[in-house]
């Protein structure tokens, strides 16, 4: 095969392999996993209705697992399907156990009613149901891949408090 002209087949990226344990794929420390889903009947507004609140609780909800980077959901197809995707540290079935473990509400508030089936997160059919519609990426990108969520919030933590040292003494 001849290469492609704009890329350089001199870079080199860290590895990235299929989760090993669930879809998806990994880079380092971060995976990554997508899902799509018909859209219930009536499950459109229902998802508009329920946004706002949705949209204030999340970081809540993200705290209380700590594994998250990000997460986005939309609806295409003239509202008739939904796609989501997670990019998290560690492996997927420690992710989905917590995800459901500490945020079942959160997660029942965003899918019942909205993605067709969803049995539920305390349902014993989750795990079958989500690996029904989860998908891995083809390409996987992450810019930071060793450093985990907590390392983040370390980090961050950390150059809070130095800019407080330095206001302290100027």
């Amino acid at each position: 095969m001849a290469p492609l002209p704009w890329i350089d087949e001199r870079a080199e990226d860290p590895q990235v392999a299929p989760q090993f344990d669930g879809p998806g794929l990994r880079m380092g420390k971060r995976a990554e996993i997508c899902g799509v889903g018909q859209v219930a009947p009536g499950g459109a507004a229902r998802l508009r209705e329920r946004l706002p609140r949705l949209q204030a609780q999340i970081s809540h909800h993200e705290r209380r697992l700590g594994l998250t980077h990000d997460f986005r959901l939309f609806l295409f197809d003239g509202d008739t399907r939904l796609w989501f995707g997670f990019t998290y540290d560690g492996e997927f079935c420690t992710w989905l156990a917590d995800l459901c473990d500490k945020s079942p509400g959160w997660l029942d508030s965003l899918f019942d009613g909205v993605w067709e089936g969803f049995p539920g997160a305390t349902s014993p059919f989750l795990n079958a149901f989500l690996r029904q519609h989860l998908i891995g990426a083809e390409l996987f990108f992450t810019a930071f891949p060793e450093a985990s969520r907590h390392d983040i919030d370390k980090a961050l933590r950390g150059r809070e408090a130095l800019g407080v040292l330095l206001d302290a003494i100027s």
